[in-house]
């Protein structure tokens, strides 16, 4: 989200210091066993980072965290190229999709026994849980889903409702579509977070949706993925998105939703608050459409904590990132508007309740596929997917081509 240049220095100069501070303290009391651990530097909402480090050194005293930022784009290829130097962090933030790539180069610590014994186990869903390979190498930290938010105040003079089936996406799309006046329907970010979006309405013209056929092989040629992978690109081809929508990223989106541009947006609760701040009760979130059969699926964009295989003290190191899929911390950044409250102890209660975006994040919850377990999905998902995208929308190559090249990394 755009911040004020002014907003920006402020939080540059908290960061600055609270960085300082951190790494001060570490020097200074030199039997400090220290962790070392990579964010995600973007989301200035993750000042409260600091304040977590703070939190658990006052609980494990002895123990320094030291906070390294680093930008979401550069993540995965910083950290196989630290592995391989030996001069990475301890711990990181991490995607669950990379697992099997680190694995098989042996960057990660296997986390084993240390699971089974953590008390906030059962505080986390089965389905979330499977989402992060039940805790073999990754813990959870955020989770958000995209979610499909409807101008509420634009529906009323023509009486419609968000839309439970794609056909209704498409009937409200095509209503609202005015490229004469640069306006249209629908928006989604496109680019390196397109594949969220594709699957979801892709792959939900499934009955079941998954990237896996019947015998368990990875198979995006299968029929009903080739006739959603056609209704996705006719989003493009019939205007009912926005023309820079192939490089539009969540910012945008969201701008164009602000504007008035679209009237729909696919997007996850981390742009709840500044809708809600324009629109108020004129602008309501539901799930998913289904697809023609049913189907309904979402890629949960969530991210995890791992210990890596060079952290210089794994028990320390596993220690913070158990902590940090806790209760008391997942509340904070529940707080900060850029994860749902998911824990089973946070459901119930009143602000959860009261929070829409959080609560239809959860009930997307059954509705959960995974992105294949392969070491080529990291790429797939930052070099080979919107490319594809990319030429099948140009004409370049058709449906059934770009679907052949999404194929072939993992075969």
């Amino acid at each position: 989200m755009r911040t004020s240049r002014a907003k920006r220095l402020v939080v540059a100069g908290i960061l600055a210091l609270a960085a300082l501070t951190v790494y001060c303290g570490g020097q200074t009391e030199k039997t400090k066993t220290e962790i070392v651990h990579w964010f995600m530097a973007e989301h200035e909402e993750n000042l409260f980072m600091e304040d977590l480090a703070v939190g658990f050194e006052q609980q494990n005293p002895g123990v320094g965290v030291r906070l390294e930022g680093i930008p979401r784009a550069r993540l995965r290829t910083r950290l196989l190229s630290s592995f391989r130097a030996g001069s990475g962090p301890d711990t990181s933030v991490f995607c669950p999709e990379w697992t099997a790539e680190f694995v098989t180069v042996g960057a990660l610590t296997e986390l084993g026994t240390s699971v089974k014994r953590w008390k906030g186990r059962k505080d986390v869903p089965e389905a979330m849980f499977e989402l992060f390979d039940d805790g073999m190498y990754c813990l959870p930290w955020q989770l958000s889903v995209p979610l499909l938010y409807s101008r509420m105040d634009r529906f009323r003079t023509g009486g419609e409702k968000p839309p439970e089936f794609q056909s209704g996406l498409i009937d409200i799309a095509e209503k609202f579509r005015k490229p004469s006046r640069n306006e249209y329907g629908l928006a989604f970010p496109g680019g390196v977070y397109g594949h969220e979006y594709w699957a979801a309405l892709a792959l939900s013209h499934m009955s079941k949706p998954s990237f896996y056929n019947e015998t368990g092989d990875i198979d995006l040629l299968e029929p009903d993925v080739v006739k959603g992978n056609r209704f996705f690109l006719d989003l493009y081809h019939r205007q009912h998105v926005p023309p820079s929508a192939l490089a539009d990223g969540p910012d945008e989106v969201v701008d164009d939703f602000l504007s008035g541009r679209t009237v729909m947006m696919i997007h996850d609760m981390t742009a709840s608050k500044p809708v809600v701040d324009r629109f108020g009760e004129d602008v309501t979130v539901s799930l998913i459409p289904m697809g023609p059969t049913g189907g309904r699926c979402v890629i949960s964009d969530s991210y995890a904590n791992v210990v890596c295989s060079t952290a210089r003290s794994s028990k320390h190191s596993i220690r913070w990132i158990s902590w940090l899929a806790e209760k008391d911390q997942i509340d904070v950044i529940v707080r900060a508007g850029i994860s749902a409250a998911y824990l089973k102890s946070q459901q119930g209660t009143p602000e959860i309740e009261q929070n829409l975006f959080s609560k239809i994040t959860v009930e997307s919850m059954p509705f959960f596929i995974r992105l294949p377990r392969h070491v080529n999905t990291g790429r797939w998902v930052e070099d080979l997917f919107a490319p594809a995208v990319r030429q099948a929308v140009s004409g370049e190559i058709d449906n059934e081509r770009m679907l052949e090249i999404l194929q072939q990394p993992f075969e």
